[in-house]
């Protein structure tokens, strides 16, 4: 499967039916970027209207406004969510998405949010 980009992020869906998604460095998340993504996760969930597993890579975002906190918060199309940030203050900037209606995790390396989006470690 091949990357796809869409606005200001890359969707990669990988060989092990996670679907990675990574954010552009420094930008401003809107309410737009949210809805994009979630029609593209949407999408490529087909007749299930969604992902399984997905792992989001912040990769520093300047910033997300309340109305994408808010599209985020209710989507609806993964069944599991990892998120991937480099540092303590991208933990913080996504903490609203701890509260997710689905299992969320935040993770600082990559191979740590696999394990877990696998079940490998709950």
């Amino acid at each position: 499967m091949s990357i796809r980009t869409i606005n200001r992020f890359q969707v990669l869906p990988r060989p092990d039916g996670i679907v990675h998604v990574r954010w552009d460095t420094g930008c401003a998340l809107d309410e737009n970027d949210a809805r994009s993504l979630i029609d593209t996760l949407t999408t490529l969930g087909g007749e299930f209207g969604g992902v399984d597993r997905l792992l989001v890579d912040m990769a520093a975002p300047a910033s997300i406004s309340l109305e994408a906190r808010k599209v985020f918060w209710a989507a609806t199309c993964m069944n599991r969510l990892a998120i991937l940030g480099k540092t303590s203050m991208d933990h913080v900037l996504v903490a609203f998405a701890l509260t997710a209606p689905v299992p969320t995790q935040f993770f600082l390396t990559e191979d740590t949010a696999i394990t877990w989006l696998r079940g490998d470690s709950d």
